[in-house]
């Protein structure tokens, strides 16, 4: 999945990178291993994954900001490239049109947004398996997950004004990769 985002990704040398609540780091500390990026940030709101993903940066290239993504502090049309993996599914739609619209803030004219969600495919068992093992209806992230869902990922990405280039499914349709450009 990782090495399928950084494709989608096409990091460049001179690159600045966003993972936009980056948790502990797993995917940002990819994209520093497998790209000579300029400046990659991992920024989080959460204090305790953010010291689980500075123990485990061992290359100190990352910059780990603890704040939060409905309110980025950095400029306008900072970031490159700018990615959000496995978070947005768990906020309200609301919340989550105000981290899109951030994201679609920070990013470049030209630059390029990547957005990793949990998919439900109707054709593969394996994926329908998954997803009601991982989102159980005692879950609190299942109501936020199929209400984003219904409203279909990739159109809530347009809503927030980026325009989406491709829909890419992965994980036996479990995984959907959306990625777009701010025009």
């Amino acid at each position: 999945m990782r090495s399928c985002a950084l494709s989608l990704l096409d990091v460049r040398p001179d690159d600045k990178v966003l993972d936009l609540c980056c948790g502990t780091g797993t995917l940002v500390l990819k994209i520093i291993e497998e790209t000579e990026s300029s400046e990659v940030v991992g920024l989080d709101s959460s204090s305790a994954v953010l010291n689980i993903a500075k123990y485990k940066d061992k290359s100190s290239r990352v910059h780990f900001i603890k704040a939060d993504a409905q309110d980025i502090p950095y400029p306008d049309n900072y970031f490159d490239k700018v990615v959000i993996c496995g978070a947005l599914h768990e906020m309200p739609k609301a919340t989550r049109m105000i981290v899109l619209k951030e994201m679609y803030r920070v990013t470049k004219n030209m630059g390029r947004s990547l957005v990793i969600e949990p998919a439900y495919s109707s054709s593969s068992i394996r994926a329908k398996v998954i997803f009601n093992i991982l989102f159980h209806p005692l879950n609190p992230e299942r109501r936020t997950l199929k209400n984003m869902l219904k409203a279909g990922l990739a159109q809530e990405i347009k809503e927030s004004s980026f325009v989406v280039l491709s829909q890419r499914y992965s994980n036996a349709g479990f995984m959907q990769f959306v990625l777009s450009e701010k025009a």
